[in-house]
């Protein structure tokens, strides 16, 4: 494997991290394996806030936050140019290889992405600082021709978003149309007639939370209810087939703009901001979670899992085959640190 390297964005360096990880001290009886962390190949650039899925055998990375030169440490002018990105990276786990896609056409940052029936769905998002000039972008990518088209849009613009997929539907929610007011809403897309429904609206206004479908119902785990450390620990369910909510339990480490995806049995949580902010930093910065904790459905618990190698924020993880993949994050608050390292956990 490729060893680890960082894509530089502000003006001082990113320490390199270890890929030992960091494990919880356990009892003589908890013999649970807490699993392992290792590197795959870098990405092409390093990327954060984009949307991450899995389509096909392949994990797709598209969209995020693109940093300039005006916004180095010390600069008064935060600027009000582009910031979303439109890259479109595909990964090949049997290779381990990289490759460069169509762009999407148009340029965005914290979409919500999913993979279903061999077709990338991608959905609202960003285009400028900081959570700035939302979008109701809906668009998908057809690997196979390798090109883009434009689906009816959301009902209303915002970024930051969660999207999953439940039997044949994809289920778009939260987000923020501007800082600091997160939304409730909750809107269904379905392929196959290109059109939208509402559904019941979530419990609490929230985004930057992770999302993952299990056994035919949503799971919303953690969020942010405001700025970078206003973190929710909720964990909420929702049932298609009832349009209702319930509650399960709560995340232990409240936290946002981590990764979550659903891997052997356990809905897995890595991750997050803003664990302690950094006063002096002229633009966000500060300190992330490597907490990384596991949901089990049947026991309606959370267990400690091996953290992560350094603590990080702002990226997605995607499902394939026997191991999960999270590409990309920030290393620090505040979008600071842009990483183009690949991760990989494994619980055996």
């Amino acid at each position: 494997m490729n060893g680890i390297r960082h894509t530089l964005v502000f003006a001082f360096l990113v320490p390199l991290v270890s890929l030992t990880g960091t494990t919880e001290s356990a009892g003589a009886a908890d013999t649970q394996d807490r699993g392992s962390w290792s590197a795959a190949s870098t990405m092409p650039t390093g990327t954060g806030d984009s949307g991450v899925a899995a389509l096909d055998g392949k994990v797709y990375v598209v969209g995020g936050s693109s940093f300039f030169p005006h916004l180095l440490p010390g600069s008064s002018d935060m600027g009000s140019g582009t910031w979303g990105s439109s890259v479109n990276y595909e990964y090949d786990p049997a290779t381990d290889k990289w490759r460069e896609r169509a762009p999407m056409p148009i340029g965005l940052s914290h979409v919500g992405v999913v993979g279903y029936n061999h077709r990338l769905y991608v959905f609202g998002g960003f285009t400028s600082l900081i959570h700035a000039n939302a979008q109701n972008a809906a668009l998908a990518f057809d690997p196979a021709s390798n090109s883009w088209r434009w689906l009816a849009p959301l009902g209303s613009r915002r970024g930051s978003v969660s999207a999953v997929e439940v039997n044949g539907k994809i289920h778009v929610l939260g987000g923020r149309a501007r800082d600091p007011a997160p939304l409730t809403l909750h809107e269904v897309y379905d392929p196959a007639t290109d059109r939208w429904s509402q559904a019941a609206a979530m419990p609490i206004a929230r985004d930057h939370m992770g999302v993952a479908a299990i056994d035919g119902k949503i799971h919303v785990i953690g969020g942010r209810s405001g700025g970078q450390t206003d973190n929710v620990g909720e964990h909420d369910v929702y049932d298609p087939l009832t349009d209702r909510w319930s509650k399960a339990a709560p995340i232990p480490t409240p936290r946002s703009g981590g990764a979550a995806v659903y891997y052997d049995g356990l809905l897995i949580y890595a991750g997050g901001e803003c664990k302690k902010l950094d006063p002096h930093a002229a633009f966000g910065g500060g300190e992330d979670f490597d907490s990384v904790e596991g949901y089990d459905p049947k026991t309606n618990r959370w267990r400690p899992l091996t953290g992560l190698p350094g603590a990080r924020q702002a990226f997605g993880a995607a499902t394939v085959g026997s191991a999960a993949y999270f590409p990309g994050g920030t290393l620090r608050c505040g979008g600071l640190g842009l990483t183009d390292q690949m991760l990989v956990f494994r619980l055996r």
